[in-house]
């Protein structure tokens, strides 16, 4: 059975916002892994270039 023509406009604009509220969220959980996996990485790369500093001011 089909839902009346009222109701249709309404159901499109709640599945747009629904739709538009996880798209949004999976933005965001991107964003968020993508900045700490950064920061993890360049921290890494950081701590080794200064041992590689401190063994090169060693010898």
């Amino acid at each position: 059975m089909k839902p009346p023509a009222s109701s249709q406009p309404r159901r499109a604009v709640a599945a747009a916002f629904i739709g538009t509220m996880i798209e949004w969220y999976d933005f965001y959980i991107y964003a968020t892994a993508a900045a700490l996996l950064c920061v993890l990485s360049l921290a890494r790369r950081h701590a080794s270039a200064e041992r590689v500093e401190l063994a090169r001011s060693l010898s």
